[in-house]
């Protein structure tokens, strides 16, 4: 009777894309989180993660009141399981920090100027120091030295990836970045913690 409960409290959280962490419950949660968004742009997500993990969705219908949405999935570790949650492809993949110029953090800075030095080679990353802040059920990951992330981004693209009356109208991004995508890793060494991301605008 209390796992059913758990499962039904579950559902109704996802279906209004609040924060969830349910240890031993990832395929069931994912399930549900996936039926929102393109399989392709979830590909780089872990198919299982055991011990603890922490969903923060924000599904497409929100987008336009959100100005995103997205899904970040974080991953408290240790130091002797920390590596085995990073997956070997993104040694090939170029590391940036939130200083690189041509770094936009979504929600988090302005990038009308930044665009004119780097146009196409804008790379678009969420702004996940917020996202976990306002995480409220991540106590265990605290806000501690979220300052030091290394991130990996795997694919930034501009265009439309959701139905056109869910886009965001953001007034902050390029003309050219008006909607997009962007996906990837974060990786914060001194809080053994990794994020996978995808956020759409």
């Amino acid at each position: 009777m209390n796992r059913i409960v758990l499962i039904f409290v579950s559902i109704l959280l996802m279906s209004w894309g609040c924060d969830i962490k349910n240890p031993g419950y990832y395929n069931s949660d994912w399930a549900r989180i996936s039926k929102d968004f393109n399989d392709s742009l979830l590909a780089h997500f872990p198919q299982n993660v055991k011990g603890s993990y922490y969903f923060t969705t924000t599904f497409p219908i929100k987008c336009k009141e959100s100005n995103r949405c997205g899904v970040i999935l974080a991953i408290p570790t240790n130091s002797k399981s920390y590596r085995s949650h990073i997956p070997s492809f993104i040694t090939s993949t170029i590391e940036y920090k939130d200083s690189d110029p041509s770094v936009v953090i979504i929600n988090g800075q302005k990038s009308i100027e930044i665009e004119q030095g780097c146009g196409d080679s804008l790379k678009i990353i969420p702004n996940i120091k917020r996202l976990i802040t306002e995480c409220k059920t991540c106590s265990e990951i605290g806000n501690e030295q979220l300052s030091e992330f290394s991130y990996y981004l795997i694919d930034t693209q501009s265009g439309r990836f959701i139905k056109e009356e869910y886009l965001s109208e953001r007034e902050d991004l390029p003309q050219l970045w008006k909607n997009g995508f962007s996906k990837g890793i974060a990786i914060n060494q001194s809080k053994t913690l990794v994020i996978y991301w995808l956020e759409i605008w």
